[in-house]
């Protein structure tokens, strides 16, 4: 009987992380449609402020209590921001290159980024199984950004948007390793909503310098829904709904369902913007 229990305590843990999934996904393609309407430091700005002041109500009570730790780690959570902040920028920049199914393909070599970072971070030896888990990732980026196309590896022709995605994934994997380690003292909706706020100040002294708010001055219903749904939905909600699932059927069963990114991405790449399969994708 309890491990009946368990089992189905588990189905509802893989569904939450398929909502996450989804969620995700449907992020890339929310973002590549609002990629078009302003820039992406002011979406991202927009973004963070937004999800900063929806979790600021479930973290104030910690942030008091805690408040000591948090000025004596305020350098720290300003990375973390700089981190999340970068990855999310890069990300909405790269679908402006790249197809939705491609970005969700280079997404879903993170827990392999992450390996690798850990590695040469902290000299955490790699078994020789994810070693060649590491490769077979990294040959399948390669073959995405020279798409398989002999002209293009001689002429060292990478595709861009992949490229960013990449860079951008590398930045999420650096969050994900420091979060935890870093604010061992504090809650993930807490861990979230500081890294929001130093995403929102970076993000926004960059607009205001580069004068990148001008995008938003005719704003509409329908792209202030799309910021919305991106603060709420991929960025607050499934975020946390990922730190709890971890949480509870640990990090290799919870990272199993990044796989669903390329199929999910595939489905929306089809269904929102009519966008080619090539063979390379395979």
């Amino acid at each position: 009987m309890v491990e009946m229990r368990q089992l189905d305590t588990n189905r509802g843990i893989y569904f939450l992380l398929f909502l996450v999934m989804l969620s995700w996904t449907l992020g890339i393609v929310v973002a590549k449609w609002v990629g078009t309407k302003a820039s992406p430091l002011e979406i991202s700005f927009w973004r963070w402020m937004l999800a900063s002041l929806f979790l600021f109500p479930f973290s104030a009570r910690e942030l008091c209590v805690e408040r000591k730790l948090l000025l004596r780690d305020i350098l720290k959570i300003i990375f973390l921001g700089l981190f999340i902040a970068g990855g999310s920028t890069l990300l909405i920049l790269s679908v402006q290159f790249t197809s939705v199914f491609n970005a969700s393909l280079v997404s879903a070599v993170q827990p392999a980024a992450t390996l690798l970072l850990v590695s040469l971070l902290f000299w955490r030896r790699i078994s020789l199984t994810q070693l060649s888990g590491i490769i077979m990732a990294a040959v399948g980026i390669l073959v995405l950004l020279f798409e398989m196309d002999i002209v293009n590896i001689i002429d060292l022709s990478l595709n861009r948007g992949d490229l960013l995605v990449l860079f951008a994934v590398f930045l999420y994997a650096a969050y994900t390793i420091y979060a935890t380690r870093w604010l061992y003292w504090a809650s993930a909706t807490t861990i979230m909503f500081l890294s929001s706020v130093i995403a929102t100040l970076l993000l926004g002294l960059l607009c205001f310098f580069l004068d990148a708010f001008y995008s938003f001055v005719d704003v509409n219903i329908t792209l202030a829904g799309a910021v919305l749904f991106l603060a709420l939905i991929p960025t607050a909600f499934a975020t946390t709904l990922w730190n709890y699932s971890v949480a509870r059927v640990g990090p290799n069963k919870a990272s199993a369902f990044i796989n669903l990114l390329p199929l999910l991405g595939a489905i929306w790449s089809l269904l929102f913007f009519g966008e080619t399969l090539y063979s390379y994708h395979i």
